[in-house]
């Protein structure tokens, strides 16, 4: 029980973080930040999609839950587990190749620019659900350790995201912190979901399936309130640099 209410508050955390990317998108403008704002936009896109994901993924646990394991919805829920939990995976790793494009990208953005990147995040989405699809249901120990293994590779895109926004103009320094946040969160992912992967393994130790939500419950929480702090800050006019542009503040736009 304690689980499903921490999962639950982590989905309203990254519907937080989303609806305030939205936010910071409408409020920045003026036309030195033509083009900035668009990162976040992107953002809101992907977090949006991962967190209605969640939410779907979320309600069907909780009627599992209450119907009881051996139950029609307890197997149901039990087959669809992994093909939601890969294709938020692959959604966001299409994400993060958006977002690279668009940081080393030097030319304007095209008219068609957020049609084309809804395309790859929905193409991600599907890729990832026919992974999870494939495996045939849920097991601990296969389901886990893909969880893991994908998680890496996740977190070794995002590092190169990061890079890549760090040489270019068009990620802020509030989204590039709020995108360290997620990296570190994936690190951990990886390290707990390849110990959870040994659940019932004589002599292993596995950490307890609420202790995962704890530290998601508290980093997506941190990722929420420097949204909301970014959001402030666009509504006040406040110019937010790039990491390695100079640190000057403007007031009045927008």
């Amino acid at each position: 029980m304690l689980t499903l209410v921490l999962q639950n508050a982590v989905t309203a955390l990254i519907w937080v973080f989303a609806l305030s990317s939205v936010g910071v998108y409408r409020n920045v403008s003026g036309h030195a930040e033509r083009e900035r704002p668009i990162a976040w936009l992107v953002t809101a896109i992907a977090f949006g999609a991962h967190a209605l994901n969640k939410t779907v993924q979320s309600a069907m646990g909780i009627r599992a839950f209450a119907a009881g394991e051996g139950t029609q919805a307890w197997e149901t829920f039990m087959f669809w587990n992994p093909i939601f939990n890969h294709s938020r995976t692959f959604l966001l790793l299409a994400y993060c190749g958006v977002l690279c494009h668009l940081s080393m990208r030097r030319a304007p953005l095209s008219p068609r620019y957020l049609r084309v990147t809804g395309a790859l995040l929905a193409a991600g989405m599907a890729a990832g659900a026919v992974l999870g699809w494939a495996e045939h249901g849920f097991t601990e120990l296969r389901h886990y350790s893909a969880v893991a293994r994908w998680d890496v590779v996740e977190m070794l895109v995002l590092l190169g995201t990061l890079f890549a926004g760090m040489l270019g103009t068009r990620i802020d320094r509030v989204l590039w912190g709020l995108l360290g946040v997620y990296a570190f969160s994936l690190a951990l992912n990886v390290l707990w979901f390849a110990a959870f992967s040994r659940t019932g393994m004589p002599g292993q130790w596995a950490p307890r399936p609420w202790e995962i939500q704890v530290y998601r419950v508290i980093l997506f929480g941190l990722m929420a309130v420097l949204a909301l702090y970014r959001l402030r800050q666009a509504r006040r006019g406040i110019f937010v640099p790039a990491l390695l542009e100079p640190s000057t503040r403007r007031v009045g736009f927008g």
